[in-house]
């Protein structure tokens, strides 16, 4: 039974890379949710793409392990390398569905004074903080045959790590990120 699950997974893998070929290679746009900025994606293969977004987030409530929480702007990166399959055709354009994971890096300023636990003591609004996270990504994409545009929505679930530039002191928590993207493609 298991020989023929693996033949058949097998199987959809390579009739979803023989029969989806994305009609772009490139796309530049911009991005909106809980991430707000810039969205480049390329593709290095018919299925296999790099997504780098750029932007802030604002008002992020962040809860540590110690039941404190703060609310975070940040600026970051989070670029996501994807594998990205068809799930049908019509003959006015495609929808694509996606999965791949990837990584934040940026910088925080909480939004407001929070008690911080770790160090035993007030952090001040002002504090900037550095910020490291992984996450996985999914979703769908609409393209179109004769325009040259695409829009995304995705989900975005994952673990962030604020930390002081010093050293002392972090906070871990649930990073997550609902997003939707307008790319012209070339």
């Amino acid at each position: 039974m298991n020989k023929r699950l693996f033949l058949f997974a097998v199987a959809a893998v390579f009739a979803s890379v023989v029969y989806a070929q994305q009609p772009y290679k490139h796309g530049v746009g911009g991005v909106v949710g809980t991430l707000e900025g810039f969205s480049y994606k390329t593709f290095f293969t018919e299925n296999v793409a790099l997504q780098a977004d750029l932007g802030f987030t604002f008002g992020n409530i962040i809860y540590d392990s110690y039941g404190d929480h703060m609310a975070v702007w940040t600026f970051e990166l989070n670029p996501n390398a994807m594998y990205e399959g068809s799930i049908t055709g019509w003959n006015w354009g495609s929808l694509w569905w996606f999965a791949g994971g990837g990584a934040s890096l940026g910088l925080a300023r909480p939004v407001w004074t929070i008690f911080d636990r770790v160090n035993y003591g007030p952090l001040p609004s002002s504090a900037t903080l550095g910020k490291f996270g992984l996450n996985a990504i999914g979703g769908v994409e609409l393209t179109w045959d004769d325009i040259p545009l695409t829009v995304q929505v995705d989900f975005r679930p994952g673990y962030g790590l604020l930390f002081r530039r010093s050293g002392d002191g972090h906070a871990s928590y649930f990073d997550w990120g609902l997003t939707a993207s307008v790319r012209y493609t070339f």
